[in-house]
């Protein structure tokens, strides 16, 4: 079961024959340049240190992702201090009703890109393949999201969402799930895989970045990390959960990250 905890493990599969965001060969005469997957933006300089991820990539491939550079800025300022992240241009911040009380929201920052961009990541670092970025799959960000066709309610936490929550908690209980840590701990990544009831693989991950739900405000029963899952054939080697029925307190599912 892939675990890359260490620099010195990191280095074992770093070296990808083919880039992470298109799943094209990295010897098919286009330009390569390195990139830093989380951006290495969000951390600070002395947790770049133990260790950063950095993969070779297209330049091409990578030229597509600086159109977000700053706003991943904005996260940076925001986790470690700086400008409040509601007085940034370009962001906003709308308030939601739910059944437990109204919640400010944050928009006008790419969390869901960004959760593709990591998923496709880990998943070609631990599992040796290509994650296609349209795969079918439900990211849950750790903020609230409005949904505007429905006068800006709290979007619903998708049921299946804790089911993976569960699954995760299950699985690093029982030490049937795969991981990826780097920057000085601050980057946690996990994952499961089960098999639906039609024989369909997935795949159920959860992964934070210097607690990032601190961003934003307590929602009752709301998962406060990135939960998500996606759909696609398991690969060998992968991580499959633990059939025991464990019980995990609401805190565990709400943070389904042990490690």
């Amino acid at each position: 079961m892939p675990h890359i905890l260490t620099q010195k493990d990191f280095r074992r599969v770093r070296s990808l024959l083919f880039c992470y965001l298109c799943g094209q060969s990295l010897k098919n005469g286009v330009n390569l340049n390195v990139d830093h997957c989380p951006p290495k933006g969000i951390f600070k300089a002395e947790d770049r240190q133990n260790y950063s991820l950095t993969v070779d990539v297209h330049e091409t491939c990578n030229t597509s992702w600086h159109k977000y550079d700053e706003q991943f800025s904005i996260l940076y300022e925001a986790l470690h201090g700086g400008e409040k992240i509601e007085a940034k241009r370009d962001i906003g911040i709308l308030d939601v009703p739910t059944a437990t009380g109204v919640y400010p929201a944050v928009t006008g920052v790419p969390f869901l890109v960004l959760a593709i961009r990591i998923a496709q990541c880990a998943h070609a670092l631990m599992y040796g393949s290509w994650l296609d970025q349209n795969t079918k799959r439900h990211v849950h960000v750790p903020l609230p999201e409005a949904d505007p066709s429905n006068a800006n309610e709290m979007k619903p936490v998708n049921r299946i969402i804790y089911k993976a929550a569960e699954a995760l908690c299950t699985a690093q209980k029982t030490n049937t799930h795969n991981s990826l840590v780097a920057y000085n701990g601050k980057f946690k990544f996990v994952s499961t895989w089960v098999q639906a009831n039609e024989g369909t693989s997935i795949c159920m991950f959860a992964f934070d970045i210097y607690r990032l739900a601190q961003l934003g405000w307590d929602v009752p029963g709301f998962p406060k990390c990135y939960v998500a899952y996606y759909l696609t054939p398991k690969p060998f080697g992968a991580a499959k959960c633990s059939d025991l029925e464990l019980t995990h307190t609401p805190a565990e599912v709400r943070y389904p990250i042990l490690v």
